[in-house]
């Protein structure tokens, strides 16, 4: 049977609660001062899972019992071991596939050596990431009379996996994208490889770049927004935004709800969010209402029903082509994008 593995990092002390049951009785001070003892990982194996067509794979989860605020204060070797770590179990689990929750904020050389050292394909997850955000903007932009071609749209935290993937789809469509960030140095030579696509594909964008600290000027103008992070988000209820305006942010936003009850003529929409066909059910509880995943998680699924072998999603380096090719399987087997409104 086919098999697949991912990598996961709880978001929150709550989310590993509910993931580890054993952990559910303890205080949050003593799980804290667990998760700084390096715990290895914890591996739940899902149920077996059918698709539509009738084909079955089955899967782990690999734990990994670290918040993913702390990995980002993490080195990059340090997180690299781990993965490589995690994906050499997997290799001994049966997995034919490791998925991981996103790039962790490693390079595609970086990702390109530890798929090479796992041994078996991977996906960073975030084709399908991405593509569900260009499609939940596509929906929520036709509900509110907008039209992607004379739209502004700011992403903050464009230097991102998710930020660039998101602004190379965007680019084709949008009247004017903004890039927001704290490195212009990287950022300009981003904007560069965005205005040769633009060039080629729509002529009449703009494409500027701008630091973090000029959002309240430069980009409260904007139609449509894209906060890649939790500070991103928190940044945006400090600025004014304009009536009608949309966001769309990564579903585990801390600032979601504080989003939604502030800005009362705003669309907040969670992004990343992907519906599974009714038939299939992982037996496990990740949060979310019943056959609802998180896109990064849905990839690696829907590349093991199609029995997918190689790198698919490899971070920034991801040919933007990958994006086309995830949705068109997402349909195959019955995944569709979850538009969450507020």
């Amino acid at each position: 049977m086919k098999t697949f593995a991912i990598l996961m990092n709880p978001a929150t002390l709550g989310e590993l609660k509910r993931l580890l049951p054993g952990t559910r009785f303890l205080p949050h001070a003593a799980l804290e001062f667990l998760l700084r003892k390096n715990l290895p990982f914890k591996i739940i194996k899902l149920k077996k899972i059918t698709s539509p067509q009738g084909e079955s794979i089955c899967g782990y989860l690999i734990i990994w019992p670290v918040l993913k605020e702390t990995i980002a204060s993490l080195d990059k070797e340090s997180i690299k071991e781990k993965i490589i770590e995690a994906g050499l179990l997997a290799g001994r689990l049966g997995a034919r596939m490791m998925g991981t929750n996103g790039s962790y904020g490693l390079s595609a050389q970086d990702l390109t050596t530890i798929a090479r050292k796992i041994k078996i394909p991977f996906t960073s997850g975030e084709s399908l990431l991405s593509w569900s955000f260009f499609e939940s903007l596509f929906l929520a932009a036709q509900d509110n009379n907008l039209k992607l071609k004379d739209t502004s749209i700011v992403i903050i935290g464009a230097n991102s996996t998710l930020g660039m993937l998101c602004a190379r789809k965007l680019a084709s469509y949008a009247l004017n994208i903004i890039l927001a960030d704290t490195d212009g140095e990287k950022l300009n030579a981003f904007k560069e490889t965005l205005m040769v696509q633009r060039t080629q594909e729509n002529e009449q964008s703009t494409i500027t770049v701008i630091s973090t600290d000029e959002l309240p000027q430069k980009g409260a103008h904007a139609d449509i927004f894209i906060p890649i992070s939790n500070a991103a988000c928190e940044q945006l209820t400090h600025i004014n935004l304009k009536p009608q305006s949309i966001i769309c942010a990564v579903a585990d936003c801390q600032y979601l709800e504080t989003l939604t009850a502030l800005l009362k003529d705003i669309t907040v929409i969670k992004g990343g969010i992907i519906k599974m066909p009714p038939s299939i059910d992982l037996g496990i509880d990740l949060g979310l209402p019943d056959n609802l995943i998180n896109a990064t998680f849905a990839e690696p699924i829907l590349l093991a029903f199609e029995g997918k072998t190689g790198i698919f999603s490899l971070g920034e380096a991801t040919n933007i082509n990958r994006l086309e090719d995830i949705a068109d399987i997402a349909v195959q087997y019955g995944f569709e994008i979850c538009n969450s409104l507020k």
